[in-house]
Protein backbone atom coordinates (compact mmCIF):
# COMPACT_ATOMS: atom_id res chain seq x y z
CA UNK A 1 0.00 0.00 0.00
CA UNK A 2 0.86 3.72 -0.16
CA UNK A 3 0.22 6.82 2.29
CA UNK A 4 -0.49 9.83 0.00
CA UNK A 5 -0.59 13.01 1.48
CA UNK A 6 -1.30 15.96 -1.30
CA UNK A 7 -1.35 20.01 -1.62
CA UNK A 8 -5.13 19.97 -0.59
CA UNK A 9 -4.39 18.10 2.94
CA UNK A 10 -6.36 15.35 1.69
CA UNK A 11 -4.27 12.11 3.50
CA UNK A 12 -5.10 8.64 2.13
CA UNK A 13 -4.07 5.00 2.01
CA UNK A 14 -4.19 3.69 -1.22
CA UNK A 15 -3.89 -0.29 -2.66
CA UNK A 16 -3.50 -1.84 -5.56
CA UNK A 17 -3.70 -5.53 -7.72
CA UNK A 18 -3.06 -6.45 -10.95
CA UNK A 19 -5.10 -8.14 -13.42
CA UNK A 20 -2.10 -8.86 -15.41
CA UNK A 21 1.57 -8.08 -15.06
CA UNK A 22 1.38 -4.53 -16.97
CA UNK A 23 -2.13 -3.30 -15.40
CA UNK A 24 -2.59 -1.63 -12.03
CA UNK A 25 -5.71 -0.55 -10.52
CA UNK A 26 -5.48 1.39 -7.44
CA UNK A 27 -7.84 1.94 -5.19
CA UNK A 28 -8.76 3.92 -1.55
CA UNK A 29 -8.67 1.68 2.09
CA UNK A 30 -9.34 5.44 3.28
CA UNK A 31 -8.93 8.88 3.22
CA UNK A 32 -9.06 11.94 5.62
CA UNK A 33 -8.76 15.56 5.38
CA UNK A 34 -6.02 17.28 8.12
CA UNK A 35 -6.16 20.10 9.44
CA UNK A 36 -5.05 22.82 6.74
CA UNK A 37 -1.49 23.50 7.80
CA UNK A 38 -0.38 19.74 7.46
CA UNK A 39 2.58 19.60 5.06
CA UNK A 40 4.39 16.77 5.86
CA UNK A 41 4.45 13.05 7.88
CA UNK A 42 6.18 10.86 9.08
CA UNK A 43 5.89 7.13 10.35
CA UNK A 44 7.37 6.04 13.42
CA UNK A 45 10.13 3.12 11.87
CA UNK A 46 9.43 1.22 16.05
CA UNK A 47 5.59 1.58 15.26
CA UNK A 48 4.03 1.46 11.50
CA UNK A 49 1.04 2.47 12.80
CA UNK A 50 2.12 5.69 14.07
CA UNK A 51 2.16 8.77 11.98
CA UNK A 52 3.43 12.45 12.90
CA UNK A 53 2.04 15.14 11.17
CA UNK A 54 3.19 18.86 11.03
CA UNK A 55 3.02 22.02 9.07
CA UNK A 56 6.31 23.49 8.14
CA UNK A 57 6.62 26.96 8.75
CA UNK A 58 3.93 26.91 11.36
CA UNK A 59 4.08 25.22 14.91
CA UNK A 60 1.16 22.85 14.72
CA UNK A 61 1.91 19.18 15.17
CA UNK A 62 -0.09 15.88 15.90
CA UNK A 63 -0.43 12.18 16.24
CA UNK A 64 -2.18 9.78 14.37
CA UNK A 65 -2.77 6.24 14.40
CA UNK A 66 -3.79 3.51 11.79
CA UNK A 67 -5.66 0.45 12.60
CA UNK A 68 -3.96 -2.94 11.93
CA UNK A 69 -5.51 -3.77 9.36
CA UNK A 70 -4.75 -0.34 7.54
CA UNK A 71 -8.30 0.15 6.89
CA UNK A 72 -8.86 3.47 8.76
CA UNK A 73 -6.77 6.32 10.50
CA UNK A 74 -7.56 7.71 14.00
CA UNK A 75 -6.20 10.73 16.28
CA UNK A 76 -3.79 9.83 19.17
CA UNK A 77 -3.52 13.49 20.02
CA UNK A 78 -5.16 16.54 19.84
CA UNK A 79 -3.62 19.36 17.94
CA UNK A 80 -0.61 20.58 19.49
CA UNK A 81 1.76 23.61 18.61
CA UNK A 82 5.11 24.70 19.29
CA UNK A 83 5.28 27.56 22.16
CA UNK A 84 7.42 30.42 22.41
CA UNK A 85 6.80 31.69 18.42
CA UNK A 86 8.46 29.13 17.07
CA UNK A 87 8.03 26.88 13.86
CA UNK A 88 9.16 24.05 12.46
CA UNK A 89 11.47 23.75 9.69
CA UNK A 90 11.89 19.88 9.51
CA UNK A 91 10.91 16.90 11.91
CA UNK A 92 11.28 13.52 11.83
CA UNK A 93 10.38 10.23 14.15
CA UNK A 94 14.02 9.32 15.52
CA UNK A 95 15.65 6.30 13.70
CA UNK A 96 17.65 5.30 16.75
CA UNK A 97 15.45 5.78 19.77
CA UNK A 98 12.20 4.74 20.29
CA UNK A 99 9.32 7.03 21.19
CA UNK A 100 11.18 10.35 20.40
CA UNK A 101 10.68 12.67 17.81
CA UNK A 102 13.38 15.68 16.73
CA UNK A 103 12.22 18.91 15.85
CA UNK A 104 14.11 21.48 14.32
CA UNK A 105 12.99 25.47 13.89
CA UNK A 106 15.36 27.51 12.62
CA UNK A 107 17.59 28.30 16.02
CA UNK A 108 16.67 24.80 17.93
CA UNK A 109 16.68 20.94 17.90
CA UNK A 110 14.46 19.56 20.62
CA UNK A 111 13.59 15.98 21.41
CA UNK A 112 9.54 15.37 21.84
CA UNK A 113 8.35 12.45 23.96
CA UNK A 114 5.09 10.74 22.19
CA UNK A 115 3.67 8.97 25.31
CA UNK A 116 4.50 11.57 27.74
CA UNK A 117 3.80 14.85 25.27
CA UNK A 118 6.53 16.50 26.35
CA UNK A 119 9.70 18.42 24.56
CA UNK A 120 12.93 18.54 25.55
CA UNK A 121 15.46 21.07 24.55
CA UNK A 122 18.70 19.80 22.64
CA UNK A 123 21.72 22.05 23.12
CA UNK A 124 23.21 22.39 19.93
CA UNK A 125 26.78 23.79 18.77
CA UNK A 126 27.74 25.12 15.43
CA UNK A 127 30.10 27.88 13.62
CA UNK A 128 27.46 28.53 11.01
CA UNK A 129 25.13 31.52 12.51
CA UNK A 130 22.58 30.95 9.41
CA UNK A 131 19.41 29.41 10.15
CA UNK A 132 18.53 25.77 10.69
CA UNK A 133 16.83 24.40 7.78
CA UNK A 134 16.99 20.42 7.39
CA UNK A 135 18.61 17.19 8.68
CA UNK A 136 19.15 13.89 7.52
CA UNK A 137 20.01 11.05 10.08
CA UNK A 138 22.17 8.40 9.16
CA UNK A 139 20.55 4.67 9.68
CA UNK A 140 24.34 2.76 10.24
CA UNK A 141 25.14 5.99 12.94
CA UNK A 142 23.48 6.80 15.64
CA UNK A 143 26.46 9.28 16.44
CA UNK A 144 25.96 12.11 13.38
CA UNK A 145 23.22 14.19 12.39
CA UNK A 146 23.87 16.38 9.00
CA UNK A 147 22.22 19.70 9.19
CA UNK A 148 21.46 21.77 5.92
CA UNK A 149 21.32 25.59 6.91
CA UNK A 150 19.15 28.28 5.00
CA UNK A 151 22.54 30.25 4.31
CA UNK A 152 23.60 27.22 2.04
CA UNK A 153 26.13 26.21 4.76
CA UNK A 154 26.29 22.11 5.75
CA UNK A 155 27.22 21.06 9.37
CA UNK A 156 27.85 17.45 11.11
CA UNK A 157 27.18 17.77 14.38
CA UNK A 158 28.35 14.76 16.86
CA UNK A 159 25.79 13.60 18.87
CA UNK A 160 27.39 13.87 22.67
CA UNK A 161 26.26 12.45 26.06
CA UNK A 162 24.32 13.50 27.43
CA UNK A 163 22.12 14.24 24.15
CA UNK A 164 23.99 17.41 22.96
CA UNK A 165 24.88 18.02 19.49
CA UNK A 166 28.77 19.80 19.05
CA UNK A 167 29.78 20.34 15.26
CA UNK A 168 32.70 18.30 13.89
CA UNK A 169 32.51 19.36 10.58
CA UNK A 170 31.75 22.28 8.28
CA UNK A 171 31.04 23.93 4.88
CA UNK A 172 30.37 27.68 4.96
CA UNK A 173 27.97 29.52 2.88
CA UNK A 174 31.24 31.20 1.20
CA UNK A 175 32.18 28.32 -0.34
CA UNK A 176 28.52 26.72 -0.51
CA UNK A 177 25.86 29.10 -1.03
CA UNK A 178 23.49 27.08 -3.11
CA UNK A 179 19.80 27.21 -2.33
CA UNK A 180 18.27 22.90 -1.41
CA UNK A 181 16.08 21.94 -3.21
CA UNK A 182 15.63 18.43 -2.19
CA UNK A 183 17.56 16.08 -0.88
CA UNK A 184 17.64 12.32 -0.61
CA UNK A 185 20.05 9.56 1.46
CA UNK A 186 21.15 6.83 -0.76
CA UNK A 187 19.32 3.34 0.44
CA UNK A 188 22.21 1.21 -0.66
CA UNK A 189 25.20 3.04 1.62
CA UNK A 190 24.30 6.21 4.17
CA UNK A 191 27.86 7.50 3.34
CA UNK A 192 26.46 9.06 -0.11
CA UNK A 193 23.65 11.84 0.08
CA UNK A 194 21.99 13.21 -3.35
CA UNK A 195 20.92 16.60 -3.45
CA UNK A 196 19.30 18.96 -6.26
CA UNK A 197 20.37 22.59 -5.00
CA UNK A 198 19.24 25.73 -7.51
CA UNK A 199 21.00 26.86 -9.69
CA UNK A 200 23.95 24.25 -9.16
CA UNK A 201 22.30 21.23 -9.85
CA UNK A 202 22.22 17.42 -8.80
CA UNK A 203 25.08 16.58 -6.40
CA UNK A 204 26.68 13.15 -5.37
CA UNK A 205 27.74 14.72 -1.54
CA UNK A 206 30.21 12.38 0.13
CA UNK A 207 29.58 11.99 3.98
CA UNK A 208 33.09 10.46 4.59
CA UNK A 209 35.36 13.18 2.83
CA UNK A 210 32.67 15.56 2.86
CA UNK A 211 32.68 17.08 -0.19
CA UNK A 212 30.69 17.29 -3.67
CA UNK A 213 32.14 14.72 -5.59
CA UNK A 214 29.61 15.05 -8.44
CA UNK A 215 27.65 17.74 -10.15
CA UNK A 216 24.88 17.08 -12.75
CA UNK A 217 23.81 20.70 -14.41
CA UNK A 218 19.70 20.67 -13.92
CA UNK A 219 17.68 20.84 -16.92
CA UNK A 220 16.75 23.98 -18.38
CA UNK A 221 13.56 23.63 -17.00
CA UNK A 222 12.28 24.10 -13.26
CA UNK A 223 12.28 21.10 -10.94
CA UNK A 224 9.53 20.20 -9.25
CA UNK A 225 10.60 16.46 -7.79
CA UNK A 226 13.42 14.30 -7.05
CA UNK A 227 14.31 10.82 -6.34
CA UNK A 228 17.10 8.20 -6.26
CA UNK A 229 18.03 4.45 -5.85
CA UNK A 230 21.19 5.44 -4.30
CA UNK A 231 22.17 4.31 -7.80
CA UNK A 232 20.34 6.42 -10.31
CA UNK A 233 18.08 9.20 -10.35
CA UNK A 234 15.07 10.94 -11.64
CA UNK A 235 14.16 14.30 -11.70
CA UNK A 236 10.27 15.69 -12.76
CA UNK A 237 10.10 19.23 -14.19
CA UNK A 238 7.39 21.74 -14.31
CA UNK A 239 6.80 21.47 -18.15
CA UNK A 240 6.19 17.23 -17.90
CA UNK A 241 9.77 16.14 -17.95
CA UNK A 242 11.46 13.29 -16.21
CA UNK A 243 15.52 13.21 -16.75
CA UNK A 244 16.44 9.83 -15.82
CA UNK A 245 20.59 8.64 -14.83
CA UNK A 246 23.33 7.55 -13.11
CA UNK A 247 24.81 9.41 -10.02
CA UNK A 248 28.15 8.35 -10.13
CA UNK A 249 28.18 8.64 -14.15
CA UNK A 250 26.60 11.87 -15.07
CA UNK A 251 26.98 11.30 -18.79
CA UNK A 252 24.78 9.03 -18.84
CA UNK A 253 21.05 10.06 -18.91
CA UNK A 254 17.95 9.73 -20.38
CA UNK A 255 15.14 12.87 -21.02
CA UNK A 256 11.67 11.51 -21.29
CA UNK A 257 8.83 14.34 -22.34
CA UNK A 258 5.54 12.79 -20.54
CA UNK A 259 2.98 15.63 -20.26
CA UNK A 260 2.64 19.31 -20.63
CA UNK A 261 1.85 19.29 -17.42
CA UNK A 262 4.11 19.49 -14.13
CA UNK A 263 5.30 16.07 -12.89
CA UNK A 264 4.43 15.83 -9.34
CA UNK A 265 5.47 12.24 -8.02
CA UNK A 266 8.36 10.11 -8.98
CA UNK A 267 9.79 6.35 -7.76
CA UNK A 268 12.04 4.31 -9.23
CA UNK A 269 12.18 0.49 -8.65
CA UNK A 270 15.65 -0.38 -9.55
CA UNK A 271 15.04 -4.40 -10.02
CA UNK A 272 12.26 -4.12 -12.59
CA UNK A 273 14.12 -0.65 -14.55
CA UNK A 274 10.70 1.10 -14.06
CA UNK A 275 10.35 4.70 -12.65
CA UNK A 276 6.39 5.34 -11.52
CA UNK A 277 5.13 8.45 -12.07
CA UNK A 278 2.20 11.01 -11.93
CA UNK A 279 1.21 14.29 -13.02
CA UNK A 280 -1.91 15.95 -11.51
CA UNK A 281 -4.17 13.90 -14.02
CA UNK A 282 -2.52 11.13 -14.73
CA UNK A 283 -0.24 8.23 -14.00
CA UNK A 284 2.23 5.79 -15.58
CA UNK A 285 5.43 4.17 -15.72
CA UNK A 286 8.62 4.21 -17.31
CA UNK A 287 10.68 1.43 -18.69
CA UNK A 288 14.34 3.00 -18.45
CA UNK A 289 15.60 -0.26 -20.58
CA UNK A 290 13.81 -0.50 -23.52
CA UNK A 291 13.36 3.52 -22.94
CA UNK A 292 9.17 3.04 -23.01
CA UNK A 293 6.47 5.44 -21.54
CA UNK A 294 3.04 3.94 -20.45
CA UNK A 295 0.42 5.81 -19.70
CA UNK A 296 -2.43 3.89 -17.13
CA UNK A 297 -5.78 4.34 -18.32
CA UNK A 298 -7.87 6.52 -16.09
CA UNK A 299 -10.00 3.55 -14.63
CA UNK A 300 -6.74 2.44 -13.03
CA UNK A 301 -7.34 4.71 -10.29
CA UNK A 302 -10.83 4.52 -9.15
CA UNK A 303 -12.24 6.74 -5.80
Amino acid sequence: GLLVLNQRCTFAFLDYNTKNSSMYRFHYIWKTALPEKTTNFSVDPFRKSRIFIYGRNTNFFMILTLDKSRKSIKSASEQLFLSNNLVFQDAQFSIHIRNYIIFMTEVKFMLFNVDHSIVISIPHFQKASSFLHRFVQFPSDDSKILCFHKSGSITIFEVQTPFTLSSIAEIPFTQQDQQLFMYCLSSLRDDFLACVYSPLGVTLFDISTFKMVSILPLWSDKTTTFTTNGMNYAIGTIKGYIIYGNLYKPDEKAVFQISKKSITFLSIVPNKHLIYWATDDSIGEIDTGFRRVTIFPKHCLST
